[in-house]
């Protein structure tokens, strides 16, 4: 059963269940704190539900079930290392050659094909060269060959591992 509770600094009103009955509360309209006790509202104001505040599932207050002889389960997999810092495989997305000789046809005076696979220092060599000296007819044409021969030279990207 649910109980109409009244905010006693703002007035906004809330609807709490009979169990929240006597626990502190943090008021969504004014942000202080007060406990929640039955009372009737003085005014008309909207009415917003709230759910108790239960403390995070695995603390002090909430403590996690123990299953199998003290073995926590979480997401159906048993892990006894419960609250212990799990370690995260990171698994590198593999570079396309084709995308790489595509950027280089299309964008390769500014160096994206390089960002790409992660040769930074020649990205940013042939987009600084092209930006600085692209008024000049001689840089473009300098940065074009060298992208020419990066198109069919390079194999690995910024790491050393194998395009695609």
């Amino acid at each position: 059963m649910s109980h109409i509770i009244h905010c006693p600094h703002c007035g906004i009103d809330y609807e709490v269940e009979a169990e929240d009955l006597g626990a502190n509360a943090n008021c969504e309209s004014c942000g202080k704190d007060f406990i929640l006790k039955k009372d009737i509202p003085k005014t008309k104001k909207p009415t917003i539900k709230i759910q108790s505040r239960k403390p995070p599932l695995g603390t002090p207050g909430n403590p996690m079930p123990k299953v199998d002889g003290g073995s926590y389960h979480r997401g159906g997999q048993e892990n006894s290392s419960y609250g212990q810092p799990q370690t995260v495989q990171y698994v590198a997305a593999q570079k396309s050659r084709g995308v790489y000789i595509i950027l280089a046809l299309l964008l390769g005076l500014i160096g994206i094909h390089n960002f790409y696979i992660g040769r930074y220092g020649s990205g940013a060599f042939q987009l600084i060269f092209t930006v600085a000296l692209g008024w000049t007819i001689i840089a473009p044409i300098f940065v074009f060959l060298i992208v020419l021969i990066e198109m069919f030279t390079v194999k690995t990207d910024g790491k050393g591992r194998p395009l695609d």
